[in-house]
């Protein structure tokens, strides 16, 4: 049988928790697919913690995947019915919810920028808040196990 595991939302805001998960995977031999968040999301952004930098880079070279997870996480002008239903079903962090074709490529494109400065080549793309531009691209998880093609 074939697991899959991905674990959301690793960024500085999340360092504690997503060091304590990377510690526990690594010791029972699984491998995951790490979705990052590389931009300022709660104000702050991932490079505001080295030792998280220091530890994807070495999850990366160890064989873990790490795709994109949106630029900040959050929606840029929270407002509207998709917006209000994501902000409960997604706790807010529905970046993509709202946003349009150009908005959404704007966003990517960022998000694999940081990525790459870090020397990170990001495996996929799960967006936080699917909206219609997502939907309208086809997009999905982009990992090993399920390949997706970005905006």
């Amino acid at each position: 049988m074939t697991v899959l595991v991905s674990i959301h939302d690793i960024h500085s805001t999340t360092s504690a928790r997503s060091l304590e998960l990377l510690d526990m995977i690594r010791r029972r031999g699984i491998r995951a697919t790490l979705l990052v968040v590389p931009g300022p999301w709660r104000g702050q952004p991932l490079a505001a913690t080295p030792e998280l930098i220091e530890r994807l880079t070495a999850a990366s070279r160890d064989g873990y995947e790490l795709a994109l997870h949106g630029w900040r996480h959050e929606p840029a002008t929270p407002t509207g019915a998709r917006h209000r239903r994501n902000r409960v079903l997604a706790r807010g962090c529905a970046e993509f919810c709202d946003a349009d074709l150009v908005t959404a490529r704007g966003l990517i494109d960022r998000g694999v920028e940081e990525m790459d400065r870090h020397g990170w080549s990001p495996l996929g793309f799960t967006p936080p808040g699917r909206g219609p531009a997502v939907r309208q691209r086809q997009h999905a998880c982009m990992c090993a196990a399920a390949p997706a093609a970005v905006v």
